[in-house]
């Protein structure tokens, strides 16, 4: 007995590669920036570009921040899945936990990054270049950090490293 195709001949369908291509455009078309415009606190709309307050918890996402910015919030902030924080000639002040997650990425550039009291989790990227990093409390290491020029202080806590700290 011979089975009738679901569709007929008539029928138009998409093939792997244009199918892939979509799902690609659409999936680049949902990453979204988040740029300062003034100094301020992570959670005021002032601070940010169009009063668009990143979440906490960044995915799929680049926040850049080129003004002072304090979170007082409590609330850790987290970079997941393709989220990005960038530092540039500012200082970012995280009064709470940091957790750089894998494909996560932290970049500060003639920067100061303030994190703690609390943990830094860091099973991505954190680049520091011609910038300080001063961490209140415990770090580990599961990713990568590296250091150009720039400075990584423990003023408590402990630092364990499993994964790779280059330039010190």
């Amino acid at each position: 007995m011979i089975k009738k195709l679901p569709f007929s001949t008539g029928q138009k369908f998409v093939s792997a590669p244009i199918f892939l291509f979509l799902l690609l455009f659409s999936m680049s078309l949902s990453a979204q920036d988040f740029v300062t415009v003034s100094p301020g606190d992570w959670s005021a709309p002032s601070t940010w570009e169009a009063g668009r307050v990143p979440s906490y918890v960044i995915r799929n996402a680049t926040v850049i921040v080129n003004h002072d910015v304090v979170n007082t919030s409590g609330t850790n902030i987290s970079l997941r899945n393709r989220g990005v924080l960038r530092v540039n000639g500012a200082t970012l002040n995280n009064q709470s936990n940091l957790n750089v997650r894998t494909g996560g990425r932290l970049e500060a550039t003639n920067a100061e990054v303030i994190i703690g009291p609390g943990i830094l989790n860091n099973d991505g990227t954190i680049v520091v270049t011609r910038s300080q990093f001063i961490k209140d409390g415990n770090v580990v290491n599961n990713g990568v950090i590296e250091l150009s020029n720039g400075c990584f202080t423990l003023e408590s806590g402990n630092y364990t490293n499993n994964g790779t700290t280059s330039g010190i």
